[in-house]
């Protein structure tokens, strides 16, 4: 009987060892690229007779540290006039080096105890400070976390407007375009916005194409992302990177702007100065971004100098299949 016995609590110790090690390996998540990319989300109509959509735009904001909580609190306020449909975020989510696993640390100290409040879905996309950790589970954390909405490394949302007009979303992974060779990444953004009737096409990402922030344009987009952008028509590209908040300016029909002062005021990049530009600073902030069906209107929210007056993108309304 006591050999009996014995044998019982010896299987229920490695049982239960079975249990512990099964549940720790969940939270492991591969580290490499080869992962699902090319996701399309669809988005269902805006509650209510509302026939605009409101959204937020915020890059470079994953520090955890005092600049990013200001920051947030300002969004916050602004959550309580302007109620947001969902926020974009254009890279850098977790600073210093991404976040390694799903129950890393940082997903309460950087999200968690600030966007992650809130009943707003975000939809990420990827910086070169997240490269550094394990993109794979930012992608896999959105299993756990209904907001987080990151199903592969680059993806596209359809939003519909009205009965008639959508708005195409198209997220990018810059530093895998840059680094990683992703030429297949490149055609599907074309494949993607060459198909669509989108009343507009916004796309966002980590790396500006032209920005007058100390780090620059990216040389390498604007040779070959920029023309897909003019060639299909885009109205927007939205980018973080350069820790400042810029509208750039129309090139080529094609509409550029920076949202990357998520972290708060960095003065360690000056901007430079430049006929082109037409809205400018270092300051800490985020951009918010009203669409209709006859407009877009951008509006740059700095932490401490003044509010600048909104810049409205206009097209005389035509009607477009759904999709």
């Amino acid at each position: 009987m006591k050999i009996a016995h014995n044998r019982k609590t010896i299987f229920f110790l490695v049982w239960c060892i079975f249990i512990l090690s099964s549940s720790c390996q969940k939270q492991t998540v591969p580290s490499s690229l080869k992962t699902v990319t090319g996701s399309v989300l669809l988005r269902s109509m805006p509650n209510g007779s509302a026939k605009e959509i409101h959204i937020g735009a915020i890059g470079d904001w994953g520090t955890g540290l005092t600049g990013q909580i200001k920051v947030f609190e300002v969004f916050k306020i602004n959550t309580e006039k302007y109620p947001y449909d969902f926020l974009l975020t254009l890279g850098d989510n977790f600073y210093p080096a991404g976040v390694q696993t799903t129950n890393d640390p940082k997903w309460e100290t950087v999200y968690g105890r600030t966007y992650g409040s809130l009943p707003i879905t975000i939809y990420p996309s990827l910086g070169n400070h997240d490269h550094m950790g394990n993109v794979n589970a930012q992608i896999a954390y959105s299993k756990i976390h209904p907001l987080w909405e990151l199903p592969s490394r680059y993806y596209s949302i359809v939003q519909p407007l009205t009965n008639q007009d959508t708005i195409l979303f198209v997220a990018l992974d810059t530093e895998a375009m840059l680094h990683k060779n992703d030429s297949a990444q490149l055609q599907w953004v074309e494949n993607q916005l060459l198909r669509s009737k989108a009343r507009w096409k916004i796309v966002f990402g980590h790396h500006p194409i032209f920005s007058h922030g100390g780090r620059g344009g990216n040389e390498y987009l604007r040779k070959y992302l920029q023309p897909i952008l003019v060639k299909t028509k885009t109205d927007l590209f939205i980018a973080g990177h350069d820790h400042i908040l810029e509208l750039t300016g129309m090139k080529n029909g094609v509409f550029h702007a920076i949202s990357g002062g998520g972290g708060g005021s960095d003065n360690a990049y000056p901007i430079k100065k430049g006929r082109d530009m037409i809205y400018g600073t270092t300051d800490g902030g985020f951009m918010d971004i009203f669409l209709s069906s006859e407009k877009i209107r951008l509006q740059m929210y700095p932490m401490t100098s003044q509010i600048p007056k909104p810049y409205i993108l206009s097209k005389p309304v035509e009607r477009n299949a759904i999709l």
